[in-house]
Order: C-alpha cells, then structure tokens, then sequence
C-alpha cells in the first residue's frame, strides 16, 4: 500500500546567502518534505520505526540549516541526501526548500529549490 507522507512548511531562520549582511542577518526558510513509501508495515505493526518520523525530519532539516552556506542549492543537497540516507524506506522523496524576502532589486516573497528523486 504506497502512501505518501509530507511534512509542510517547517520554518527555520538561517543565515546562507552570498552577501555579507545574510550572515549577520539571515532570513526565514522554510521547508516542505514529501515521501513515497509502503505504509503496510508501519500500519501493521504501528511503529514509528516502520515509518518517517516528522520529528527527526525536522531535526534533520534543522542541523543542515545550521550549517551556513553561499547557496540555498548547496543546503537542499545536502538536506536532500541526509534524508535520503536516514528514511531508505522511501520509494521517493521531493523536498522544497524556499528562502523567503531574498535580498534582490524588487519585491520577491521567495526564492525556491525542488529536489526530487
């Protein structure tokens, strides 16, 4: 029984960027994870080792966003193959991760990556 399974919106303030004020600054991320999964053993057994457990998702995508970096490219990647590594019970994963009021000459609400499997 495939299933998915999404974690939507989780926000994070961090400090990536390649001018010198978003390291002091930073700005409000969010980020949304998508699973594609067989719930049969999870449901059966109801563990939440048979599962994804948004808890660690979160903590996940936390300690990635602790790491500074220039790109938001560079942190989706890294956040991407973290997941990837952790839940290998994922048939697919799809992650966005959007940096929102990016600091560019106009009115912007976000700027996003898509990662997907």
């Amino acid at each position: 029984m495939t299933s998915r399974i999404a974690i939507q919106n989780m926000q994070f303030h961090g400090f990536h960027g390649c001018l010198p004020e978003e390291a002091v600054i930073g700005t409000t991320y969010t980020v949304c994870v998508e699973f594609v999964f067989d719930i049969k053993t999870a449901a059966h057994n109801d563990s939440l080792e048979d599962t994804i457990d948004y808890g660690e998702v979160f903590d996940i995508c936390k300690t990635v966003m602790l790491q500074r970096q220039k790109l938001i490219e560079t942190v989706a990647c890294k956040m991407f193959e973290s997941l990837k590594n952790r839940f290998v019970m994922a048939q697919s994963i799809q992650l966005k991760l959007c940096k929102w009021h990016p600091p560019i000459d106009g009115p912007v609400e976000q700027a996003c990556i898509i990662l997907n499997t």
